[in-house]
């Protein structure tokens, strides 16, 4: 067996039929699933990276998969199609804008562009683009989703007054998060 000596990282944000900068249409984004698991790639679980760091060999064909953000297409387009391949997969979610609710069925929910997608949280109706507690358990439970801390805020440093000081601004986002 021939062994990596990089691990590629496919990093994704939507998944949606309404196209964007950073969006990728649903067919597409199975298209480029079914090939990998049809080409014998390994998608990979943080311990394996983290033991591949530390000097552990993965399959020569081992590839990491990012999702950022925590939107809601990752439930309704992404999983779907995680478990049809058997795929396992990272998502980092901006954890205040993950709400409390049901597990939503994945027929007739609107399809919205990334750009909506901002606006619609900046209007505070997160809950129609981003993910729920409810789906993140349900895709953690499956044992194919792992689930990162992206950011509690998605906080714009570059767009924060140069007087504050960036480390109590992130102390601040800490703070938040364990509130949570």
């Amino acid at each position: 067996m021939s062994y990596a000596r990089h691990l590629p990282v496919l990093m994704y944000h939507h998944v949606s039929d309404k196209p964007g900068q950073i969006t990728l249409s649903p067919c597409t984004f199975r298209a480029q699933m079914k090939w990998l698991a049809e080409s014998g790639w390994k998608t990979v679980t943080a311990a394996e990276v983290e033991a591949f760091y530390h000097g552990a060999r993965l399959p020569r064909k081992s590839v990491m998969l990012t999702f950022d953000g925590g939107w809601l297409d990752n439930w309704l387009q992404v999983f779907p199609v995680l478990q049809e391949f058997n795929l396992h997969a990272h998502l980092f979610l901006v954890t205040s804008l993950i709400s409390d609710g049901p597990v939503r069925i994945p027929a007739g929910e609107p399809v919205y562009s990334h750009d909506e997608c901002q606006k619609l949280v900046k209007q505070g109706r997160a809950d129609e683009v981003m993910l729920r507690w409810s789906e993140v358990r349900e895709m953690h439970h499956s044992g194919l989703v792992e689930f990162h801390s992206h950011t509690h805020t998605h906080r714009r440093w570059d767009q924060k007054p140069v007087s504050r000081n960036p480390s109590d601004l992130l102390r601040v986002d800490i703070l938040l998060s364990r509130k949570r």
